[in-house]
């Protein structure tokens, strides 16, 4: 929504360094200052890029990871802010192995993996790399503790043949 003042934005700590585990949390802190001459609320988030390899597992170019909202704050007031995720919320579905590492299912692949804080979804305010050195593979679930396995195994060429021919007759 409209806000009738303005907020500051300021990274407070570090928060780079290797990813090692799928479960690992990745927490930024932020602090939010209303620079303005009115009371108001801000909303922060926190956005990740996966790496990309061309021809390798197809990613977004943007993923929203967390958000917070301030409190009420008064001219001059600050709040700071956790925004959380685990790394396995940045693990992408690589459905055919196209990175060719054995494994069909969620992983997060190695490379650096870049986490933003932004006031809106273009806008960033400050960023960390995170890197992971060797493929993550995302065997089983987190809320149920079962194996994940790929449903669907064939190429979409062959769906998209199927549902054509559905269409036609």
């Amino acid at each position: 929504g409209l806000s009738y003042t303005d907020f500051s934005y300021e990274m407070v700590g570090s928060a780079g360094g290797a990813i090692t585990d799928v479960d690992q949390k990745i927490e930024l802190k932020v602090k939010v200052t209303n620079t303005g001459t009115r009371a108001g609320k801000d909303v922060v988030q926190m956005y990740y890029k996966s790496t990309y390899t061309t021809g390798g597992i197809e990613k977004a170019e943007k993923n929203l990871g967390d958000f917070a909202k301030t409190k009420l704050l008064n001219p001059g007031e600050s709040e700071v802010l956790t925004l959380t995720m685990k790394a396995r919320d940045m693990a992408d579905f690589d459905y055919n192995d196209a990175n060719g590492n054995g494994f069909k299912g969620y992983e997060l692949e190695k490379g650096d993996y870049k986490i933003t804080i932004n006031h809106n979804s273009h806008d960033v305010v400050g960023s960390v790399t995170r890197t992971i050195t060797n493929d993550i593979q995302c065997k089983t679930d987190l809320d149920t503790g079962k194996e994940i396995k790929p449903v669907y195994t064939g190429s979409f060429s062959s769906v998209n043949d199927s549902l054509l021919n559905h269409m036609i007759s």
